[in-house]
């Protein structure tokens, strides 16, 4: 922030506000009430930081919780699955795969990385399996007997 006697500080000030309302407007009303008076948007980020930063065990908690209980409920199976998929794709943002920082990857000979993402996406063909309507029983029971699942 420019000093205020500074011909930077009212091009500064509007930028700030800007901000400071894009990260207002995307909260929800109740969170955003507490954090109305921030100065700026660096108090505000902050702010938001020091009370949502720390642990994404509750929102992670949440999501996968809400995971289990999507079903696809007599909607089209295209709404179903970008449902699940909006839900895989928080969850990866808080839980990203691990990425191999000692080199060792570079000379991995057993497709570790490989391995563990054809069980995350056998993982997400079953999720999706199992909460289809009854109607796709025989699909799934064709698609469950091949080897490897699509």
């Amino acid at each position: 922030m420019p000093e205020l006697p500074s011909p930077r500080y009212q091009s500064w000030s509007r930028s700030d506000n800007m901000v400071r309302c894009w990260i207002l407007h995307s909260l929800t009303s109740s969170i955003k009430e507490i954090f109305m008076n921030a100065k700026s948007a660096k108090r505000l980020w902050l702010e938001l930081n020091e009370m949502y930063g720390r642990s994404n065990a509750p929102l992670l908690f949440q999501l996968k919780k809400e995971l289990r209980n999507i079903d696809q409920s007599d909607q089209f199976v295209i709404a179903y699955y970008n449902k699940l998929k909006r839900h895989w794709d928080d969850i990866e943002d808080l839980e990203p795969m691990p990425d191999c920082t000692c080199g060792a990857m570079s000379k991995c000979s057993c497709s570790f990385l490989k391995r563990l993402f054809d069980i995350v996406s056998r993982e997400k063909v079953l999720t999706f399996l199992m909460g289809l309507d009854d109607q796709y029983d025989n699909l799934k029971t064709n698609m469950l007997s091949m080897d490897p699942l699509p």
